[in-house]
């Protein structure tokens, strides 16, 4: 057989491996697991957390190929052997109970694997299992060089106190949660939904003159339009990209919570030079799109970097008809 065909046959073959159902659960079942194992520290930079940070296997999407530095593999095999000392303890002490958290963890991971979903905000709802089994063989380490004492016999004699405990735990874990919705109350309340009066109070309208070139007459005039808009809010996830409902335009994208939210988008045919500032005071000034969720805007202002940036498909007269 030629050299080309083996290769292309070879290809085929791992191709058609790799990409049937079975290998594609099991990808998103492992890729929760070892996720979900490096929320664990396993790496010495207490000064450089950028290292940890910019590390192969947090990038999205993954490409990150199981490869570890030395260092690395040595701190998470120590993870592994608490863990491991963790679940023994829990078998010991309480037999299929103490087991109860990893079959919950898997049995969830294995779920979000069958609808090939995984990592990222999937871990939350079960990461916490290895936690719990780490600490248990710290605990495990704890006992065994008599660094604590192991109370697990006081605990089967006095049964009607390891009970009136667990009760009394039970009842403050239901007290703090209850009071969740009480304490949110006590934060003050840092956005309204302003007017549009007042949103144009907050203009600097002297800056907009001489960087934008509109004068404060026709700021006026568009703010007298019936149908433009002026919003005043926390300004997150900035980025520069196409619109899904038009992709010939490009646009700077971002949402403004005022407190209630905003998708917003201001053309530009350019990228900018430099990322846009991200969890700023921001003021925008456009008007809504007849059947969107978008805020088509022409001019944000930027509170804390005093930074101006506006539409340059358009003019400022014709943004809102």
């Amino acid at each position: 057989m030629p050299l080309e065909s083996l290769v292309q046959n070879t290809k085929e073959k791992t191709d058609g491996y790799y990409k049937n159902k079975l290998s594609l659960v099991l990808a998103h079942f492992f890729n929760n697991q070892i996720k979900a194992l490096f929320v664990l520290p396993f790496q010495l930079y207490p000064a450089r957390p950028t290292v940890i940070l910019d590390s192969p296997y947090w990038q999205e999407p993954v490409t990150w190929a199981g490869k570890l530095p030395l260092e690395h593999c040595l701190g998470f095999l120590v993870n592994l052997i608490f863990i491991s000392l963790g679940l023994s303890l829990a078998w010991k002490k309480f037999s299929w109970a103490g087991l109860t958290p990893i079959m919950l963890e898997v049995g969830y991971y294995l779920s979000n694997a069958l609808v090939r979903t995984s990592g990222s905000r999937y871990l939350v709802a079960a990461d916490w299992v290895v936690y719990f089994y780490f600490m248990l063989g710290i605990w495990a380490i704890l006992i065994k060089y008599k660094i604590v004492r192991d109370t697990n016999s006081s605990l089967v004699k006095d049964t009607n106190s390891q009970n009136s405990q667990l009760w009394v735990t039970l009842l403050l874990c239901l007290l703090i949660g209850l009071s969740l919705p009480v304490l949110n109350l006590t934060f003050p309340v840092v956005y309204h939904n302003e007017t549009k009066a007042e949103v144009y109070q907050r203009l600097p309208l002297q800056k907009i003159e001489n960087e934008v070139g509109i004068s404060m007459e026709e700021m006026r005039a568009f703010y007298e339009k019936p149908t433009t808009v002026f919003l005043f809010g926390r300004e997150i996830y900035p980025a520069y990209q196409e619109l899904k409902s038009d992709p010939t335009l490009r646009a700077n994208t971002f949402k403004l919570l005022t407190p209630k939210p905003y998708d917003v988008y201001i053309a530009d045919g350019e990228a900018p030079a430099e990322a846009l500032p991200a969890g700023e005071d921001m003021i925008v000034l456009g008007c809504r799109e007849a059947d969107s969720p978008w805020i088509k805007a022409y001019l944000g202002y930027f509170v804390e970097s005093d930074k101006l940036i506006w539409a340059t498909n358009t003019t400022f007269r014709d943004i809102c008809p």
